[in-house]
């Protein structure tokens, strides 16, 4: 079996147990007016026979889908998150907001050193997901619906991350770091640094700004030259430090 396979059958498991929370779990998880409880947002592996083929193979965790707003409030009940990236692979045109897609792909041609990459074509190379498989309003709030979230669906969590099998994680926004998601999903703390066990191999929990807003942060992290923008830039500048924490360069031989 395949590992989007894997996955697929991980998230029916996962949505029948959405379907069967109590109401009094309901109102500590869900965020939003339009979500209603069988809201259902598949990712994961983009596209499998790209990833496996990458140096390093790269997850990029989030916090939840911006559903409320748009999918939820559209009376759009499952999506799936991986369709999103093969749309930007083909077309190279991004038109959400925060332009997410295209600077995670910027992001992930400074961390795996392909600079020549062309942005689109990075967009099949990784695998995205996201914490809240419901989602959320466009803003987290204090967290607390995620954090019980967490809580509540982390054994479905800790086996979408292991069926992944990444070799870097990147959280994508600070929130995750001050809610102490990773902590939650029981990450080894090294040395100030975070580190998922899978498989027998310790992975790097590496942190990001989140990408939108991201033009907010160009005075802390000066963008970085030779980006594709500067949004990306400031992203990378921002990730540069976290690199060298890491020591990625020397874990994986890059030039």
């Amino acid at each position: 079996m395949s590992k989007i396979e894997r996955l697929n059958e991980l998230f029916e498991r996962w949505k029948k147990a959405h379907t069967e929370e109590t109401q009094e779990s309901l109102l500590k998880t869900i965020s939003g007016n339009n979500i209603k409880p069988y809201f259902f947002e598949k990712d994961g592996i983009i596209d499998e026979d790209a990833f496996e083929k990458e140096r390093i193979k790269v997850l990029f965790i989030s916090a939840e889908a911006n559903a409320d707003e748009y999918n939820a409030k559209e009376g759009i009940y499952e999506t799936d998150y991986r369709q999103a990236y093969l749309s930007y692979f083909e077309s190279g045109k991004d038109d959400w907001g925060g332009k997410m897609r295209e600077r995670l792909c910027g992001i992930y041609k400074y961390l795996t050193h392909q600079p020549n990459l062309i942005l689109k074509e990075a967009a099949n190379k990784f695998a995205v997901m996201d914490i809240n498989k419901r989602g959320g309003k466009s803003t987290i709030d204090k967290g607390k619906h995620l954090v019980a979230y967490t809580e509540l669906y982390k054994s479905f969590i800790n086996e979408e991350i292991k069926v992944i099998n990444p070799d870097v994680v990147v959280l994508v926004g600070v929130n995750l770091c001050e809610l102490r998601i990773v902590q939650r999903l029981g990450c080894l703390e090294e040395d100030n640094k975070c580190f998922f066990q899978i498989n027998g191999k310790k992975v790097p929990i590496l942190l990001s700004l989140q990408t939108a807003y991201v033009h907010y942060q160009a005075g802390r992290y000066p963008p970085l030259d030779g980006c594709d923008n500067k949004a990306i830039g400031i992203l990378c500048s921002y990730l540069r430090n976290e690199i060298e924490k890491y020591r990625i360069k020397e874990m994986f031989n890059l030039d």
